[in-house]
């Protein structure tokens, strides 16, 4: 019989507050000071998991869905006075912690290049992982002016060309 990964209910919750309720709070309290100035903008993380789900990790998928349907709602919130609110949705990023997810999925039968190769090998550019300096300039591209007729738009940052949804 299938059981499901994630049925603990402190890891759930720790992983909504984390990447859902930190984003919808953060929202809340920046909120007044954006209405009152009727301009800027709100950029927030989700993740290219969100439209790829996998086994084993159904908390972590969920929770980043849910960011980005909050950003769309809050989109069309703050829209009509002058905010544009975006979120980006990197896909692997080149960092401590996907050494650690690495290591998690894996363990030691692979070197961190071979799971690199696998984990972006359906990239279309140079199949590796992005640069956190490559997601932080998507991130300033949408909380830019040039952006500002951009609204409830999620920025996928990993070359992989995927289907609309």
């Amino acid at each position: 019989m299938p059981r499901l990964a994630c049925t603990r209910r402190k890891d759930i919750e720790k992983t909504y507050m984390m990447n859902v309720f930190s984003v919808m709070l953060l929202m809340k309290y920046a909120a007044p000071t954006l209405i009152e100035k009727q301009s800027g903008a709100v950029v927030v993380i989700a993740s290219a998991a969100a439209f790829e789900p996998t086994p084993s990790n159904s908390a972590y998928v969920s929770s980043k869905y849910a960011v980005a349907g909050l950003t769309k709602c809050v989109a069309m919130e703050l829209g009509p006075i002058g905010v544009h609110v975006n979120y980006v949705c990197p896909g692997p990023v080149d960092t401590p912690m996907m050494l650690r997810i690495e290591k998690d999925f894996f363990g030691d039968s692979m070197t961190h290049e071979e799971a690199q190769a696998m984990l972006a090998g359906q990239y279309a550019m140079d199949k590796r992982y992005a640069k956190p300096e490559e997601v932080a300039n998507a991130v300033l591209y949408l909380a830019s002016e040039v952006s500002a007729h951009t609204a409830g738009m999620g920025m996928h940052v990993d070359s992989k060309v995927s289907a609309p949804n």
